[in-house]
Parts: C-alpha cells; sequence; structure tokens
C-alpha cells in the first residue's frame, strides 16, 4: 500500500463517528482536559477514562476538530522516527512533546492492519514512573541536588505511552518537555516525591523509580540566605524517606516493581543487594562513573539485575533502552 492511499485511509479513519464524537467531548470539556482527552482518543483509543483513573495534573490548550485533525495528518505525513517529535499542547506554557509523530504513524499502520477499525493499541497496564533529581533546600537561595538530567526517567514515560500504556510521571525538576499523553506532577523535594508515590502508586499495575532522589537533607533550612563567615561551614543531613524501600511493605504495592541503581563500582554485585532489600522484580544498574553514559548524556548501557540472571543492554540511545525496561517489565507483569 502507498503512503498516499493509507494517508487517504487514516483520513478517512480520522473523519468518522468516534473521532467526531470524541473530540466534541473534548471541546466541551466533557473529559475536563484537553491532552488527557486526546491521550485517551488516540492511544486509548476513543476509551472515556476509567473510574481508576487518577487526577490529571496536565494542562492543555484549546482545540478544535479541524486543528486537531490537520495536526494529525500532518505528523502521519511527515514522521520524525530520529527525535521525540513536537507535540502542540502545552505544560505550564511549554510545549508537551513526545514521541508523537513516529508514534501516530505507528497508530494508523495498526489501524489499517486491523481493517480500519480502531481498539486499544496492545497496551494494558497503569505505569507509574519517577524522573528527574531532587533538591533540598538549605536556605531560600541554595540547594542540594544531583547530576541527573531526568532524560531516562523520560524516555521510560514516552516508551510506555509509546506502547499503548497509561502513565503517571513524578518528576523532580528538569528542563525537559512531558511526553505526550503522560499525567504529569512536578516536586521538588524527596518529601515531596515521596508523598506523590505514596498517593498514586494505588493506580497503578508497574512502578519503574528512575528519579536521582537525594539520600540526605539538611536537619534546618534557614529561613534567610546564608551570609559568607568564617572558614568552615558545617551543615547537619539527616536521611530522606526511602521510596523504593517503602514501596512493598509501607505502600503496600503487589505490582511489578523496578528500581535503578547508579554506582561506581561493583554495579552488579550492590544491584543484587538493592533488589533483595528492596524487594524489586528487577533493578537496572549502570555505571555512572563513566562519563559516555548516564547522567548528562543521550545514551546509556545498564544491566537487567532479576533474582536469577542478569541481561544487559548494549548502548543505546536513553528512547531505545527505555523501549527494551518496558518490554520486559510488561513480560513480568503477565508472566
Amino acid at each position: 500500500m502507498t503512503l498516499h492511499v493509507m494517508c487517504q485511509r487514516l483520513l478517512q479513519q480520522l473523519s468518522s463517528s468516534w473521532f467526531r464524537l470524541a473530540t466534541s467531548s473534548m471541546v466541551n470539556g466533557r473529559w475536563g482536559n484537553p491532552v488527557t482527552g486526546v491521550r485517551s482518543t488516540l492511544y486509548g483509543v476513543g476509551e472515556k477514562q476509567s473510574s481508576r483513573q487518577p487526577p490529571t495534573h496536565t494542562t492543555g490548550a484549546a482545540i478544535t476538530q479541524a486543528s486537531l485533525r490537520s495536526q494529525f495528518f500532518t505528523l502521519v505525513i511527515l514522521p520524525r522516527p530520529a527525535s521525540w517529535g513536537q507535540g502542540r499542547f502545552r505544560q505550564n506554557g511549554r510545549p508537551i512533546n513526545g514521541k508523537l509523530s513516529l508514534f501516530l504513524l505507528n497508530f494508523g499502520t495498526r489501524v489499517l492492519q486491523n481493517g480500519g477499525q480502531c481498539g486499544r493499541l496492545g497496551g494494558d497496564m497503569k505505569f507509574l514512573i519517577t524522573a528527574g533529581p531532587t533538591r533540598e533546600a538549605l536556605d531560600p537561595v541554595r540547594y542540594l541536588t544531583n547530576r541527573s538530567s531526568g532524560r531516562m526517567g523520560y524516555a521510560l514515560a514516552g516508551a510506555a505511552r509509546h506502547e499503548g500504556h497509561e502513565v503517571i510521571l513524578i518528576s523532580g525538576p528538569t528542563t525537559l518537555d512531558v511526553p505526550a499523553g503522560v499525567d504529569f506532577i512536578p516536586v521538588e523535594s524527596a518529601q515531596q516525591m515521596y508523598d506523590a508515590v505514596r498517593d498514586m502508586v494505588k493506580y497503578a499495575d508497574a512502578a519503574i523509580l528512575c528519579a536521582a532522589v537525594a539520600d540526605y537533607r539538611p536537619v534546618a533550612v534557614q529561613e534567610q540566605k546564608i551570609k559568607k563567615s568564617g572558614e568552615r561551614l558545617v551543615i547537619e543531613l539527616e536521611k530522606t524517606p526511602d521510596i523504593l524501600g517503602s514501596m512493598r511493605d509501607v505502600f503496600g504495592f503487589t505490582g511489578t516493581l523496578v528500581g535503578f541503581a547508579a554506582e561506581t563500582q561493583n554495579v552488579e554485585e550492590y544491584a543484587q543487594e538493592k533488589l533483595r532489600r528492596k524487594k524489586c522484580d528487577m533493578i537496572v544498574a549502570n555505571d555512572v562513573s563513566r562519563h559516555d553514559i548516564g547522567f548528562d548524556s543521550r545514551e546509556n548501557e545498564v544491566a537487567l539485575v532479576y533474582p536469577d540472571h542478569v541481561e544487559y543492554l548494549e548502548k543505546d540511545t536513553k528512547e531505545h533502552i527505555a523501549l527494551h525496561i518496558i518490554e520486559h517489565a510488561t513480560l513480568i507483569r503477565h508472566a
């Protein structure tokens, strides 16, 4: 089938009754949030959110049937598989991006393979994913943080959506655009991330805790900026709440649990110990002492540590690594 014929059939599909009804619901606010509406329509497909759907934290611009149909059709004709693509909706004044153009082409292909009928795209899980660093305030100006860019966690959220799953992304501060169709909850401190995960994990079938959460925070946060004085400054720190360690026994989470281990030495040994201690199904381990992968890099190389074996993913883009991790998490869930 030629691209021209495929696009014609796609346009016919978009003009069908389900598309008109879905976009009408979004425009009229029946689903409350245009971004969530688009997610439910294009990824769902056309299914209203279930009662288990968590509160939506994203916001989007007003849309019309004509503009949405035009955007959909344009992205199908001009896919950009080498990048995440540019979304048209916005979160806090910034574009919400995702691997949208490539996904829409895949979506159209699956519709055609299914005889022109729209159904779920194969994803049947709800993922909770954490990403980014946390910031632990010292005073109104300074904070303790780490080098995490958040790219791996955001890539995981995009990959899960690409596979048709529902995603709740809880993220510390980053400069990244939120993948399209993701329920997004921004946080800053380790305590805020702990509280958000505790509140949202009940909606998840699988949790991938990728965030680089601070292990310690200042005991006291100064109300005013700390002035420079003396040759030394001593700051007392205390442990932050253990999010991954709380998932099973404190939060009562019984779904698929995947943690991350960013190590500088004895990577697999430490990952195995963490897997047992935190009661995870899998640990994604990587060597952050390397400058070509991990923090501040667009590529990664990881070991997937299971209770009885280890699988290795060779160096690749974080987007491709993320797709493999989502596949493994899905297999664990359905084993």
